[in-house]
């Protein structure tokens, strides 16, 4: 889903190697080596798109098990492989768990709040993967 960088429509964010290891990669301690950015992709946000773009990385050292491979330590912050951030996936929890609102509820809400284009099946999905989080964390209490 390639679209155009820069755009009025929505603000480009590159997630770039993480400045805390100080370009050094993660597996051996090598310099890390830019290889190439993603596609991009739309993340749907509660405060309005965004165009997240990945920027891989490779490391400088030849022996070491990643040096040929494509490589970003930093986290994304869209949920799963799905056009969502983090926060919407939150805010479906916090509904869900702490608010024990139904799918209808939390899916006008949504909508209505926040005017995203989501359907009643991907809330349904984000709110089984929730439980599935939250199941084995109850278990061990």
């Amino acid at each position: 889903m390639n679209r155009k960088t820069y755009s009025e429509k929505h603000e480009t964010v590159r997630i770039s190697y993480p400045k805390e290891l100080n370009k050094a990669f993660i597996v051996c301690g090598s310099k890390e080596k830019f290889k190439y950015p993603d596609g991009g992709k739309l993340v749907h946000t509660l405060e309005g798109d965004i165009y997240q773009v990945m920027n891989y990385y490779a490391c400088t050292n030849e022996v070491c098990e990643l040096s040929e491979k494509a490589f970003n330590p930093k986290p994304i912050f869209d949920y799963g492989d799905g056009y969502f951030e983090a926060d919407v996936f939150r805010l479906v929890a916090d509904e869900s768990l702490l608010f024990n609102q139904k799918l209808g509820q939390i899916h006008h809400l949504l909508i209505t709040n926040y005017q995203l284009d989501i359907s009643s099946a991907t809330i349904a999905r984000m709110c089984d993967d929730i439980l599935k989080l939250k199941c084995p964390k109850m278990k061990g209490n």
